[in-house]
């Protein structure tokens, strides 16, 4: 290929219009290299290789998913869509793909025309982009996908540092009283190494809503209404999506496919409240280099990192004692990196005596955490053991068992500072 020339990159299937198209293109465009790629490995390498500015994607192409179309647009180039039937077209919408065009056999015309015709916008788009990094040395990314002006809903990362009790149970006692304020929340389990929410609540017998979900997300079949149903109804507006049964399957929770789920989720709810696992060391804090590789991480935190990545609100959750104190200040800032659109809250949870002997103390320890993290907030939980327990024993949130206990009452204090912020 030319490389002084632009570059479009055909992937299509073998559906018997193909050849018809790809001739139809290289005419329209003659001043354009146009590379067919024969699969995914052709195609990743291609757009690395040659940077084209536009390619087309078949919803026939061989091993085409979320993955793939998710390194597709982390290399920056204009996707379009082709698809012969209404499942195809949705499959690729699933991916994120946003302008899919129709083709059949014998009927290539229309499909070449909007290929052509945003292979124009895309090039006009491009010299505009060149245009003002003359004139102000920043480009503006013109060719971005801008989202749609609609709510989405609020991401509530949960997390907790090694050693920290009761993040899942102060996970699930935040999304029911945010369902009680008079949201639509989800609460999904991220937790791929110790899954929490489904044991607690007694939704196990029933298998795991995420990873069923990330395996929509690949095929490009999730959108709100097949999360819903994938997700268990606790109570009005209350929903619980499980997590994974053994940690032998986190290697489903994808990276591609966990950001779809995170998209979808907030389609679907208001608030969405991500028990994310503690269990995030130095050697699994971002997506590795196997997610080069159709987005698969081999540290198993996909889960973890995509839901912080996508947090509007992070929620770091520590006991009193001062070993755990210590750990919470230890792992925050690294957290916090993995989390940078997010307002940090702070809880405590089993605050009681005598580690803290009185208000006082408790008081201290407050201002000292709140100066040492620079949080929205810190959050006191005092010890409600008698509560939490009973509550598990019948597979019930503490709020179900008791409205007026002690845990209930302190992390109401949380709701407020962890609502939607529009």
């Amino acid at each position: 290929m030319n490389p002084a020339r632009p570059v479009m990159l055909l992937a299509l299937g073998q559906s018997g219009w193909e050849a018809e198209l790809v001739a139809a293109v290289v005419a329209r465009l003659s001043a354009v290299d146009v590379h067919r790629a024969v699969d995914v490995s052709n195609l990743l390498a291609a757009t690395n290789e040659t940077r084209p500015c536009v390619v087309v994607v078949d919803s026939d192409f061989p091993r085409l998913d979320a993955a793939v179309v998710a390194k597709l647009v982390d290399a920056d180039v204009s996707l379009i869509g082709i698809a012969a039937d209404p499942s195809g077209a949705a499959r690729l919408e699933g991916f994120g793909i946003d302008l899919v065009v129709s083709v059949s056999v014998g009927d290539v015309g229309d499909a070449v025309g909007h290929i052509c015709q945003h292979w124009a916008a895309v090039q006009a788009d491009e010299s505009a982009v060149e245009s003002i990094e003359g004139q102000s040395g920043v480009g503006h990314g013109l060719r971005q996908v801008l989202a749609d002006s609609g709510h989405q809903g609020s991401l509530v990362a949960v997390w907790g540092a090694p050693g920290a009790p009761g993040r899942t149970t102060i996970a699930v006692t935040l999304a029911q009283l945010l369902a009680q304020s008079g949201r639509d929340v989800l609460l999904a389990d991220a937790d791929s190494n110790a899954a929490g929410v489904g044991p607690m609540l007694c939704l196990e017998a029933e298998g795991s809503g995420m990873i069923a979900a990330c395996h929509h997300a690949e095929r490009g079949s999730l959108d709100a209404p097949t999360l819903a149903r994938l997700a268990r109804t606790i109570d009005d507006g209350f929903r619980v999506l499980t997590g994974i049964s053994h940690v032998s399957r986190r290697a489903e929770l994808r990276a591609a496919a966990m950001s779809r789920v995170w998209q979808v989720a907030g389609m679907l709810a208001e608030v969405v409240v991500a028990d994310v696992g503690g269990c995030i060391d130095d050697g699994s804090l971002s997506l590795d280099a196997d997610v080069a590789n159709f987005g698969i991480s081999t540290s198993g935190q996909s889960a973890a990192v995509t839901a912080l990545g996508a947090a509007d609100e992070l929620v770091a959750v520590s006991s009193c004692e001062p070993t755990a104190v210590a750990r919470l200040l230890s792992h925050l800032p690294t957290i916090r990196s993995l989390a940078p659109s997010a307002r940090v809250h702070v809880v405590l949870n089993r605050v009681r005596a005598p580690i803290v002997r009185n208000q006082a103390a408790a008081e201290e320890l407050r201002h000292f955490i709140e100066s040492q993290t620079r949080s929205e907030n810190v959050v006191l939980v005092h010890e409600d053991r008698g509560t939490v327990d009973a509550a598990v024993v019948r597979g019930l949130t503490p709020f179900e068992h008791s409205r007026r206990s002690t845990i209930v009452r302190d992390v109401a204090g949380l709701c407020a500072g962890c609502s939607p912020r529009w």
